[in-house]
């Protein structure tokens, strides 16, 4: 590289010593010579590229999300790899502002939807947004994802947006979606533990004996031993030590 020394090629140089260093996971210097062609004027999509695996490799996850973004719009991104990149850029984000509400909100409002709606991004937001006790927003960020993207995560993070003695409205649409979605094991459990907070003991116990149901014995077992739990734990509050002992020993034989 030392001895090009022919202007006309000095961007391609600089360009393949970007692409040596980022490979060789030298990302300050790969950046440093990312700025001299920028000075130069280069705004390669190449050049973009190179960039976007420095930050990566350093962890700057808002510049992660910037070039993720500028490539995927110019087409220069796969799409699968583009959301991928977005999606660790923003679980990194939300974490980061996990303990400040006003930090958190003020990032979510910079997503796109589709972004909002992609359940690796929409989960750990729901679940940061209840542990600060915002249950209503956390509640509509997983309604919203939920309505084009059904997913599992966002499905069992439900309950956490339901505050103690208010969880009517979330029952009635775990009820809604249930008719949508009649041999769902995740739905039913999350619709069993909204109950069990209410203290509807039927309708938990119905609803967590249809989760058991519906379970795959071979893909779901960590689904069935808290299953088993909630149903021990149910049958414990309602008086019924045999059943919940029974419970009990079917979620410590799965665990095992």
């Amino acid at each position: 590289m030392a001895q090009v020394t022919d202007p006309e090629r000095e961007q391609a140089r600089l360009v393949s010593m970007a692409e040596l260093l980022v490979d060789a996971r030298d990302a300050d210097g790969a950046l440093e010579t990312i700025a001299q062609l920028q000075a130069q004027g280069a705004r390669q999509i190449h050049v973009q590229r190179i960039a976007l695996r420095a930050h990566q490799h350093l962890k700057n996850w808002s510049e992660v999300l910037r070039l993720a973004r500028s490539l995927e719009k110019r087409n220069a991104l796969h799409p699968v790899l583009a959301l991928r990149l977005k999606q660790m850029a923003c679980e990194a984000m939300l974490e980061e502002r996990r303990h400040d509400p006003e930090a958190l909100s003020a990032f979510w409002r910079t997503l796109s939807a589709d972004e909002r709606r992609a359940a690796r991004i929409a989960e750990p937001a729901a679940r940061y947004f209840a542990a600060l006790g915002r249950q209503e927003e956390a509640r509509r960020i997983i309604e919203d994802a939920l309505k084009v993207n059904w997913d599992s995560r966002l499905v069992l993070r439900y309950p956490d947006c339901a505050r103690p003695g208010q969880a009517l409205p979330q029952i009635q649409q775990a009820e809604r979606w249930i008719n949508e979605h009649p041999a769902d094991a995740d739905l039913y459990y999350t619709l069993g533990v909204l109950c069990l907070g209410e203290r509807l003991w039927g309708k938990a116990q119905s609803s967590f004996e249809r989760a058991l149901k519906y379970a795959d014995r071979e893909q779901q077992s960590r689904l069935r031993v808290r299953t088993h739990l909630a149903l021990a734990r149910l049958f414990e509050e309602t008086e019924r030590p045999e059943e919940a002992q029974r419970h009990y020993r079917e979620s410590a034989m799965l665990a095992a």
